[in-house]
């Protein structure tokens, strides 16, 4: 994702990824002003563990 927005990146890949069986596994973001670079939320997900 390439916004810094909580509802179009963290909160949205969470959801998303509940909705569908997996976990955040990592996330990470980059903020232009701290990075020298644009701003990017990046994700990892995996499946969810099974009880």
């Amino acid at each position: 994702m390439c916004s810094l927005e909580p509802e179009e990146g963290p909160t949205l890949v969470r959801a998303v990824a509940a909705e569908h069986g997996f976990v955040v596994d990592l996330a990470q973001t980059w903020a232009p002003e701290l990075e020298a670079t644009d701003g990017f939320y990046l994700a990892r997900l995996r499946a969810a563990p099974t009880v």
